[in-house]
């Protein structure tokens, strides 16, 4: 049994499954999940783990959809495994979100792959690649002018956690394994309409290769791709020690040190930009060179590049920011939005009582007119920092200070009714400081504070 025996050994050698692990399979029907469902099942006794399956009703193909959902959960039931079927509206969520609806699927799938895994205590999640998606996705990145990772294609283990146990399966083997077990897939006839790259590929640009050069490029191209992963890891590991000296990465934003970027050979700075992309966005889906090389190339300040709809790079007098420019451009909605400000009164002769920090500060009480409130900056803002004597505006302070552009909107200002006394966590201004005349003082902060006795 070629599939069997072919999976088997990618397991092993790949260190894929361990005994007791629960595994969560993706299971849409057709011939290659179905085929890598049942041949997991087999192992159930031999290797004692546990397979649960989930299954996304995409709701693209009316009954045609909801007949791949039945087959699927009755199938389950004959083998004996736990089946978990979802009915999403893809279409929808792609157009709300601004994705494709590949990409859409895509998020979906796995969205419901981590929560039922989450629910099952799951270890893997297994997905049904076989060795003509190896070359096909090899074929699509070539033409969208990936590097080495995207001509690596398809991994075998991502993230320690997504699995592909056929990926070493041809397609062929593949509808063997199902018509000798008799598990009749479910076909999805848009597979055979050449709307989408991927069909173009397969049914098409490979048969017309193998045809012209009377030979198997599917086997030409998959020693390629096993030449491709060993390049590839050679340049995880530099890439990971070019992001840990030269980056810093809060969750939010990259900030690639524009000095000791420029003096990276090329290859590093592309290798850097696709490693810093991708732990920026999760991964590296549709990102081709040409996007690289124009983030490589910025040369200006305030020259930007837009990564896709939801990410940009852009250039700054030190650094190269990769972000988020839904956060960016987002409405600030909460300019005069009060958040809240803990604050209390004293005598300044209890001064001595309370631990001033940056985040905690004491301001001279009859110095500030009117109510406090707090804000973010606008346009033409101005105050006084502790220790100058003439205003300085908010946005040059911020760009002395070093405070990345995409942060500035969301650092706030506490203001009385005549000016701003206090930039939040950093400086506040003269106009408000405690000198030996003071009287009274009042201690504001962020966080709640603690109550003097």
């Amino acid at each position: 049994m070629v599939l069997l025996e072919t999976m088997n050994k990618t397991i092993e050698k790949h260190h894929m499954i361990n005994s007791g692990e629960c595994i969560i399979v993706g299971l849409s029907g057709g011939p290659d999940s179905l085929a890598m469902t049942h041949a997991l099942s087999q192992l159930r006794i031999k290797s004692s783990i546990k397979i649960v399956a989930v299954h996304i009703n995409h709701m693209l193909r009316g009954e045609f959809a909801d007949a791949d959902e039945n087959f699927v959960i009755t199938f389950c039931s004959e083998l004996g495994i736990p089946c978990h079927t979802f009915k999403i509206d893809v279409e929808a969520i792609a157009a709300e979100e601004g994705m494709s609806f590949e990409e859409a699927g895509r998020k979906v799938r796995y969205d419901k792959f981590y929560e039922v895994m989450k629910q099952y205590e799951g270890t893997k999640i297994a997905i049904a690649h076989n060795k003509n998606d190896v070359v096909e996705t090899f074929l699509i990145n070539l033409m969208r002018g990936s590097g080495i990772d995207g001509l690596s294609s398809i991994d075998y283990i991502r993230d320690d956690l997504i699995i592909r146990p056929i990926l070493d399966v041809p397609r062929i083997e593949v509808e063997k394994y199902c018509e000798i077990h008799n598990l009749y897939p479910r076909i999805d006839h848009t597979n055979n309409e050449n709307h989408y790259l991927r069909n173009k590929i397969r049914n098409i640009v490979l048969p017309m290769l193998d045809d012209t050069f009377q030979i198997s490029c599917g086997d030409a191209i998959g020693k390629t791709v096993q030449l491709m992963k060993i390049e590839q890891d050679y340049w995880q590991s530099k890439q990971i020690n070019l992001f840990e000296d030269i980056c810093v990465y809060d969750g939010e934003i990259v900030m690639i040190s524009k000095a000791k970027f420029i003096q990276l050979h090329n290859a590093e700075k592309q290798h850097l930009i696709r490693f810093a992309i991708k732990k920026m966005t999760g991964n590296l889906n549709n990102i081709s060179s040409d996007i690289i090389k124009r983030i490589v190339n910025l040369d200006r300040v305030g020259s930007k590049v837009y990564i896709n709809t939801q990410y940009e790079a852009r250039m700054s007098s030190e650094y190269i920011y990769l972000f988020s420019n839904k956060a960016q451009n987002k409405k600030n909605d909460d300019e005069k939005q009060e958040i809240e400000l803990y604050q209390q009164i004293f005598p300044v002769s209890m001064l001595s009582k309370v631990q001033l920090s940056n985040k905690v500060v004491a301001l001279d009480f009859d110095k500030i007119k009117g109510k406090l409130y707090t804000r973010t900056r606008i346009a033409g803002d101005q105050f006084v920092p502790f220790g100058m004597k003439g205003h300085k505006k908010i946005k040059d302070y911020f760009i002395d200070e070093k405070i990345p552009f995409i942060k500035r909107d969301k650092i706030q200002l506490v203001c009385d009714e005549e000016k701003i006394i206090w930039v939040e966590n950093m400086r506040i201004s003269e106009l408000v400081k405690i000198t030996p005349d003071t009287k009274n003082i009042i201690i504001i902060s962020f966080q709640e504070l603690v109550e003097l006795n």
